[in-house]
């Protein structure tokens, strides 16, 4: 399956095999990332600053819909070691670490203002880039204990 996000506020889920349409929801807001968690969920992250999960099996609703800040969601990657969470960047420069217990978030330090435009996750260490030319690299380890 290939999600594709629309910045008319849509995700749209399309088989691979079949090229058909599997399913459409609305997220009423342009989305600017959009990242699988698992096989049956994903989330979506919007210019008005919300995160959407939804489970594909019972796509009629999100299961979970954060908004934290209203700065637009730039980025988001999945992680998955040593504990499993979505990691978001915003404009504002803001990133933070959502853990998959969806009771806890995690705010990492770094940029003044500037825009956080990309997320990456090796299996150790996520790493993100912005508007003021510096990566920084954050070690996700010993954050919840």
């Amino acid at each position: 399956m290939i999600l594709l996000a629309t910045e008319s506020g849509f995700v749209h889920g399309i088989g691979v095999d079949s090229k058909q349409s599997l399913f459409k929801v609305e997220c009423h807001s342009p989305i600017n990332c959009i990242s699988f968690y698992n096989e049956f969920d994903f989330f979506a992250g919007t210019q008005n600053g919300n995160i959407y999960q939804y489970d594909i099996r019972n796509i009629n609703q999100p299961k979970i819909n954060w908004l934290i800040s209203s700065s637009p969601l730039l980025s988001m990657k999945f992680v998955r070691r040593p504990f499993n969470g979505i990691v978001a960047s915003r404009q504002d420069g803001s990133v933070d670490f959502y853990y998959d217990n969806h009771n806890q978030i995690l705010h990492l330090t770094g940029s003044d203002c500037d825009p956080i435009y990309q997320v990456v996750y090796d299996d150790k260490f996520v790493y993100t880039s912005c508007r003021d030319g510096k990566v920084r690299k954050y070690f996700l380890n010993n954050a919840f204990e």
